[in-house]
């Protein structure tokens, strides 16, 4: 009795399984696009072993078996999560409704792009509520998913309920520290946004960078190698690379990070206003208006992933 059981119980798996594993393939194709020669996962059923069900993974055409003993965390994870999104969008299609809660903790950073990726592009028809403690993650759902209702929690209080309000991105919350005339607070929130928007750039627009051991990058050579890199692609006069000089020469924006470190330094809210404005600006270039994604290399242009927004000569 207990064998047919266990047969049983194998088979129902492995049927449940092969229902899905299309979209598990697809899934994790996305979660994992940066890594070189990794995909195929496949749930494979071993009686004889303790570990019943394992997965097994296609490495540059080699099949790893348990792949659990290659793979890293995060890796795995990846094909954690492919099968739960997979399962819950076939096996309760009636009712299209995921709920996430900080399922990028165990993500490496790369990765959580990826995420919002398959999210947008292909679970558009399920209702998603999403929960985060990761404030840059957050500002990346802001601009990758604009039309998401988004709320702040704050705290719960017994007998009230939950305590929120309507969430903010970067230049709403920046804004109300500029209108408290807290210059000293905006500017730190400045520093923090433009060092990740930068290295966004960068990674997107293949920047090559000088080495650093540390894998340390201040902004100044961030931005420099943005700028480089857009006048050696898009020429010294294109419009988006004058602009992109005219704003980083501009003394306030030159300076505003010396303040940052300096707090003893003077500065007032109406120079971080000028920053923040015109990279509000420029950082708009950057960025599709259709599908809110950013503009990537792609030989001889840079293009959004939807390929409706275009930079070139």
């Amino acid at each position: 009795m207990v064998q047919r059981y266990v047969d049983l119980a194998l088979t129902d798996v492995n049927e449940r399984f092969n229902q899905i594993s299309d979209k598990v393939t697809l899934y994790f194709g996305v979660l994992e696009r940066n890594t070189p020669g990794l995909g195929s996962p496949k749930l494979k059923l071993e009686a004889n072993q303790d570990r019943s069900v394992v997965l097994e993974v296609n490495f540059h055409g080699a099949a790893i078996n348990p792949a659990y003993r290659y793979l890293s965390e995060s890796q795995l994870n990846s094909f954690g999560l492919a099968v739960s999104l997979a399962s819950a969008t076939h096996f309760n299609s009636e009712f299209p409704f995921l709920i996430l809660d900080d399922v990028v903790n165990s993500c490496d950073a790369y990765k959580r792009p990826q995420l919002i990726e398959l999210l947008k592009t292909h679970l558009p028809g399920v209702q998603v509520l999403l929960m985060t403690h990761d404030r840059l993650w957050r500002d990346l759902l802001h601009k990758r998913l604009p039309s998401w209702v988004r709320f702040d929690f704050h705290r719960y209080e017994l007998g009230v309920g939950r305590i929120c309000e309507p969430g903010k991105d970067f230049y709403q919350r920046i804004q109300d520290e500029l209108n408290r005339d807290e210059a000293e607070n905006a500017t730190g929130a400045l520093a923090r946004y433009l060092e990740d928007a930068a290295q966004e750039l960068c990674e997107a627009f293949e920047v090559e960078m000088k080495f650093n051991r540390r894998n340390e990058y201040t902004l100044d050579p961030l931005l420099n190698g943005v700028r480089t890199r857009l006048e050696k692609k898009l020429g010294a006069t294109h419009p988006v690379v004058l602009e992109m000089v005219r704003v980083t020469q501009d003394n306030a924006y030159r300076n505003w990070g010396i303040h940052c470190k300096n707090p003893e330094s003077p500065i007032t809210s109406a120079e971080i206003g000028t920053v923040v404005a015109n990279w509000k600006a420029l950082e708009a270039h950057f960025y599709c208006p259709k599908c809110s994604g950013i503009l990537r290399w792609n030989e001889p242009v840079f293009q959004c992933e939807c390929r409706a927004t275009v930079l070139k000569k």
